[in-house]
């Protein structure tokens, strides 16, 4: 099996990708959908890191709580920053993370005034954490993200047809993580034009590593049950296809995690290539998802 190509240095990629998620707690239910419009571009290529320059041209919220709009106004805080990430897929570091933090205090003063009071407490959380850089970065590309599409072990190894692995969600469930065993198919095509490499995961919990006293822990926290049944079932697929130059044309990620049917989190992302032609269109269209699907 070939080894995927990385990128080429200063070139950019464009995409459009839209986050969907929801949460079900008892009668009680939230739900937002995101669309980003983003662009990644590799910088630099060391030893044991890419440096990747994240861009986000424009991102639109729809949701149902006042934290969704919260997390739509930070997208403007990391919306050109330069990543350094291992090839095993983790961020290392933020190398102009000062600059996050200056954008921060212009963008705090901005959602103080524009928004009721509800919203101080993660207004000072959200400061809090920005003193920690560790602790930011992990909040940031922790969970089951958008991130995702372009952090995991892509390059620099050779691919199997079939391979095995395990992966940590970190704190996906408040301060518990979600382990998994995945299982990946990998195909690779080529013909005179172009070059195709396909990858498709499923995965199950892995109940060894996971912290099921946690878990019952959080759910008690919750819903003030204390004799509550902790099983939990996880349904999870993705599908990524690259392209020649190494880059992304299309993915697609979901992760359903319940609780019997009274506790739920249901996550989707979607990852569409776009050019730059297409990019100009979309940061003017009035719904981006839209538009792309009629193009």
């Amino acid at each position: 099996m070939k080894v995927l190509p990385l990128p080429e240095i200063g070139q950019s990629a464009y995409f459009l990708i839209t986050t969907a998620n929801r949460i079900i707690m008892g009668n009680n239910i939230t739900e937002y959908v995101l669309d980003r419009l983003v662009e990644v571009e590799l910088r630099e290529v060391r030893d044991d890191a890419l440096l990747a320059r994240f861009c986000s041209h424009r991102h639109d919220v729809k949701g149902t709580s006042l934290v969704h709009y919260f997390n739509n106004e930070l997208c403007d805080i990391y919306s050109e920053i330069n990543i350094v990430v291992g090839y095993d897929g983790n961020v290392k570091d933020i190398s102009d993370y000062d600059f996050i933090k200056d954008k921060w205090e212009i963008k705090r003063a901005d959602i103080l005034k524009n928004y009721p009071q509800d919203i101080k407490p993660l207004v000072d959380g959200t400061s809090l954490l920005l003193k920690d850089k560790e602790k930011f970065i992990d909040s940031l590309f922790g969970g089951y993200g958008f991130w995702r599409f372009f952090f995991q072990p892509w390059y620099r190894r050779e691919y199997e047809e079939t391979e095995n692995s395990k992966i940590a969600l970190k704190n996906y469930f408040g301060e518990v993580s979600l382990p998994l065993d995945v299982k990946s198919s990998i195909l690779s095509r080529q013909d005179d034009e172009n070059a195709v490499w396909k990858i498709n995961n499923t995965a199950v919990l892995d109940n060894k590593g996971f912290d099921r006293r946690g878990f019952a822990r959080m759910l008690k926290n919750l819903t003030k049950v204390y004799n509550i049944d902790a099983s939990l079932t996880v349904d999870f697929e993705e599908s990524y296809t690259f392209i020649k130059n190494g880059t992304l044309s299309e993915a697609e990620l979901f992760l359903n995690t319940s609780v019997s049917n009274w506790y739920i989190v249901l996550t989707g992302h979607k990852l569409v290539q776009v050019s730059r032609t297409g990019l100009e269109k979309l940061k003017e269209a009035g719904d981006m998802a839209e538009t792309l699907e009629n193009a």
